[in-house]
């Protein structure tokens, strides 16, 4: 594993900035657990990462846990319904810590203090793209060209590293 230091930038989330996220290494599930909230998967197809493109912009395929459902019961299913695969290999390496600062319409949903999990993991089954739900276009790009289409590369780019030299080190 790579000893590397990475400085995760603390932004803000919500048209009035009302929640404070920051970013940590960990291969274990917050000490919370039940204020993790969503999940989100870095996809590899060999040395490419897969990319979806909801409202928003593209971004890793994640969403928003159900009632009883498990962290990885979450991100395989956002994974079929947003990209349509199937994933393997899933392994936790991160997660955002979102603290709101102040409650307003778009947070009034969440906890005081939630978890927005990353996995990496690999493709196990490519299905027909379908785009029935929020996304409309899915592809597979080259790490280092994902700085052109990301929605919010600034506040991803360090994650983005990260996730790199995870790969490299064999650890995706």
């Amino acid at each position: 594993m790579n000893n590397k230091i990475y400085k995760f930038p603390v932004i803000f989330w919500g048209k009035e900035k009302s929640t404070k996220v920051q970013f940590k290494i960990s291969n274990s599930m917050p000490l919370d657990a039940k204020s993790v909230t969503s999940v989100m998967c870095a996809v590899y197809r060999g040395e490419q990462i897969l990319l979806v493109k909801p409202k928003r912009g593209w971004g890793l395929p994640g969403g928003h846990i159900e009632i009883a459902e498990s962290p990885i019961d979450a991100i395989k299913r956002e994974c079929a319904e947003e990209a349509s695969i199937e994933i393997k290999n899933i392994k936790l390496v991160g997660y955002w810590e979102a603290n709101k600062i102040k409650e307003v319409e778009e947070n009034k949903k969440y906890p005081r203090r939630g978890y927005q999990l990353l996995y990496i993991a690999e493709i196990d089954k490519i299905h027909e793209f379908d785009g029935e739900f929020e996304v409309t276009d899915r592809k597979f790009v080259n790490p280092h060209d994902i700085s052109s289409l990301h929605h919010n590369f600034k506040d991803f780019e360090v994650i983005l590293q990260y996730l790199i030299d995870l790969k490299g080190d064999g650890n995706a």
